[in-house]
């Protein structure tokens, strides 16, 4: 920005090079918007995906899930960089698998099916996902529920 605005104060009167410039410093200047969409979303996936392996609340998973969103918005999943395009899918296949926890979850709550709670716990158990069905279905098997 501060480039586009000293390339106007100094074109201001030479028009023709302002004109014949000004499709390279729109390109640049999409081009810095770009890279800032890209580092924003990518520290909200950092930051969303290290709350949600620290506490692994509902607040947490919303968080993941917002990010991954905003990822797939501004088109992480096909960068240019194999590092960006890594972390969005690493970030990705967590969240798949913590929905995928929450709904053996909420089908073992539903069907009050045993077996599919201790699995469901099991697996958030792994991942140190706490978030209300987890409590929820603890409280259906009679193990202690402690808050983190």
């Amino acid at each position: 920005k501060e480039l586009s605005t000293d390339f106007d104060r100094c074109t201001a009167d030479v028009p023709l090079i302002r004109y014949l410039c000004s499709t390279e410093i729109d390109q640049a200047l999409s081009e810095a918007r770009s890279r800032t969409l890209v580092t924003g979303s990518i520290e909200e996936l950092r930051r969303a995906a290290r709350v949600l392996r620290a506490s692994g609340t509902s607040d947490a998973i919303v968080a993941l899930t917002s990010a991954v969103e905003r990822g797939r918005r501004h088109g992480l999943a096909l960068h240019e960089s194999p590092r960006v395009v890594a972390h969005f899918q690493r970030c990705e296949r967590l969240l798949r698998e913590i929905v995928g926890i929450v709904e053996l979850l909420r089908q073992g709550l539903t069907n009050q099916n045993r077996r599919i709670l201790k699995a469901g716990i099991e697996k958030a158990g792994k991942i140190g996902l706490s978030c209300s069905e987890v409590k929820e279905a603890k409280r259906k098997l009679g193990i202690d529920v402690r808050e983190k």
